[in-house]
């Protein structure tokens, strides 16, 4: 039976390697926050499915005060007003870093352990979807779909309804977060389903 210091060095030490990850192996940045990194949120996933829920979150949660630290700065300075900020703090980092913790929700094996990564991350994109919709929706960019919406539609009646249907501030909201988040998770569940094997004994 592993003690709880035990436990509690190896969250800290999953932390201290997703911040790493998160800010060194970064290769794709948003320009309203949110990057895709080479495995940043892996160790904390990891650690979740591990020791399960309970030590889940409270490793995410830690995780999630870690990065809210670094990035303040940058978050202060959009001109966000004193709303929007503290909603950012809370839905952009506190919430959704905390659900990194549900990786463990669905127990043991390979397959549970990726539908459980799957799960947290897109519980995280969830909390992300509701921020830029409530928080950042005056930052929506006009007709944003506008050059996919040419490509595919050929006749102008087609392009105004769709760009009609497109102009809607919770889509922007779910493709600006998916277009970091989705390929993050692939690039983790592909690491995880390497590594299941040789840290098998490890992660029962």
């Amino acid at each position: 039976m592993e003690s709880k210091t035990l436990r509690l060095v190896e969250c800290a030490l999953m932390v201290a390697i997703s911040v790493a990850l998160s800010y060194f192996t970064r290769f794709f940045v948003m320009p309203l926050g949110g990057s895709i990194t080479i495995c940043g949120m892996l160790p904390v996933l990891l650690a979740a499915y591990r020791h399960g829920i309970k030590w889940g979150l409270a490793t995410g949660f830690v995780f999630a005060v870690i990065e809210l630290i670094l990035d303040i700065g940058a978050l202060s300075g959009w001109g966000l007003t004193p709303q929007s900020l503290v909603g950012s703090l809370f839905f952009d980092y506190l919430i959704a870093f905390t659900c990194l913790g549900f990786a463990g929700i669905y127990g043991r094996g390979y397959g549970k352990m990726l539908l459980g990564m799957t799960t947290a991350v897109l519980l995280r994109l969830v909390s992300h979807v509701i921020s830029g919709a409530i928080f950042f929706a005056s930052w929506m960019p006009k007709d944003w779909a506008k050059s996919f919406v040419w490509y595919i539609a050929h006749s102008a009646h087609t392009r105004d309804s769709l760009l009609a249907f497109t102009n809607n501030v919770w889509l922007y909201s779910v493709a600006y977060n998916a277009l970091f988040l989705i390929p993050d998770l692939v690039i983790c569940l592909i690491v995880a389903s390497a590594l299941y094997k040789p840290l098998k004994k490890y992660l029962a």
